[in-house]
């Protein structure tokens, strides 16, 4: 984030659907700090924002077959 570069653990949550494609879910939360960021202010500094951020994401690997794939 924002150019600095740190290992994390994160921890997956996956399931395989009915069509056989594979869905993983991650959410992790991390403190912008650790990341050399400022948490951002607002309204001339008047609202702040908290240090600790939780990045989301979803992936679907899915199932190809092999004579179709790039």
């Amino acid at each position: 984030m924002a150019g600095t570069t740190k290992a994390v653990t994160l921890n997956a949550k996956g399931k395989v659907l009915e069509n056989g494609d594979i869905q993983i879910a991650v959410s992790q939360k991390l403190k912008m700090t650790d990341f050399k960021m400022k948490p951002p202010k607002a309204v001339l500094g008047t609202i702040h924002v908290g240090d600790e951020i939780t990045v989301n994401f979803d992936v679907v690997l899915i199932k190809t077959n092999k004579s179709n794939s790039i």
